[in-house]
């Protein structure tokens, strides 16, 4: 139907995706009208032409919305891990007397942690990692909590904050559409509590998205993301080794990379690659200068695992480290590199429908997942008497 319908802004570092979608049969999806365009992208401190993102954004929304016959009256807009702060607190909500819990005891529980904290950025989202009451095992939904009663609340909380300049541009580009609400989502957030199960976020669970220009790794518990951090590393630090080392032309070298797979043994890497261009590297060489960029990327992740989990052997012991991203796609191999130069199984991780079943696609699905389910709450909010 088609007021079921949402329109999703998907903003990756080298590309921005707009869509049309509702949920299908089987927890698939129906996209009624989608758009893509490159743009220069952004780096961990910010885009590297604002105003190209500008026009980007405009472009794909124009393209889908002028063959759209529905209405639509709000945009949900993935705020990438480079454009957001998280912010965590520990929160306990003591009790005159035992109650039932309730939603609004959850939206107290909520509002006494953002008193506890101070960010920097627009406020766009909040989740919980998980929640207590008592001396009881801790929930990791607070569905499951309602009815019970309790003389205590509380609950590891988190809060997510957008860069002001991100929201700016993002608003600038929509300014024609006279969307009358824009709600920023954290794609990490979204990535995280659509891709993993809630077995894997029960415990500490490390997601890294490899993109493009730029990647980010979070450690994820429950509904929340406890760390996470950005860094200028992907498929084009590579292209740019590749072009470096080999005198290629962009374009060659990205043909180099895609036709590369660093997880091969020692067979075939004597054999040189070769072109209808006659260009001939052999594979060894090609190999060596993909996994250096790949452990670039390792490197970061280390030192992010290494400052915010000093005892990692203790608290991270045998964490399989999910990996997602255009990375996945683009730099075959990738995944059995890491796990050898981080010593941690490593898994890759995409959406698990049919035709959106690569890594590449990941942000845009899970943030399509997202807005559908915040839609339906805040209908089903509204029918309980809400506002």
């Amino acid at each position: 139907m088609k007021n079921e319908r949402v329109a999703v802004l998907d903003v990756r570092s080298f590309e921005v995706n707009f869509l049309i979608g509702t949920k299908g049969f089987n927890d698939s999806f129906v996209i009624c009208g989608e758009a893509t365009e490159e743009y220069e992208g952004y780096s961990a401190d910010g885009f590297l032409d604002e105003g190209a993102f500008v026009q980007a954004v405009h472009s794909v929304v124009n393209s889908v919305l002028k063959t759209y016959k529905g209405k639509l009256d709000k945009i949900y807009v993935g705020t990438p891990s480079a454009f957001v702060q998280v912010r965590t607190v520990g929160q306990n909500l003591p009790f005159s007397r035992r109650r039932k819990i309730s939603p609004a005891e959850v939206e107290m529980l909520f509002d006494c942690g953002q008193n506890e904290i101070a960010a920097q950025g627009r406020y766009i989202r909040r989740s919980a990692m998980y929640f207590a009451i008592g001396n009881t095992n801790k929930y990791f939904s607070e569905e499951e909590l309602y009815g019970t009663p309790s003389s205590s609340l509380r609950g590891g909380l988190c809060y997510y904050f957008a860069k002001e300049s991100f929201c700016l541009a993002v608003e600038r580009a929509l300014g024609e559409f006279f969307f009358k609400e824009i709600v920023y989502l954290p794609t990490s957030l979204a990535e995280a509590t659509y891709l993993l199960g809630k077995k894997e976020r029960a415990g500490y669970a490390i997601l890294l998205d490899v993109g493009y220009l730029t990647s980010t790794v979070s450690v994820v518990y429950g509904n929340g993301i406890v760390h996470e951090k950005s860094f200028t590393s992907g498929i084009a630090e590579i292209i740019f080794y590749l072009i470096k080392r080999f005198d290629l032309t962009p374009e060659k070298a990205e043909k180099v990379l895609s036709c590369a797979n660093i997880a091969v043994g020692d067979d075939g890497l004597d054999e040189p690659w070769t072109d209808d261009e006659n260009v001939s590297i052999p594979v060894a060489m090609i190999n060596d200068v993909i996994e250096y960029g790949v452990d670039q990327i390792c490197d970061k992740v280390n030192r992010f695992l290494v400052e915010h989990y000093k005892n990692r052997e203790l608290v991270l012991p045998n964490n399989t480290i999910w990996v997602t991203g255009e990375g996945v796609d683009g730099i075959k191999g990738i995944c059995d590199h890491i796990s050898r130069r981080l010593e941690k199984t490593v898994e890759p991780l995409c959406p698990d429908l049919a035709y959106n079943d690569k890594p590449s696609q990941s942000s845009k699905i899970a943030l399509l997942a997202m807005a559908i389910s915040d839609r339906r709450k805040k209908k089903a909010f509204k029918l309980l008497g809400g506002k």
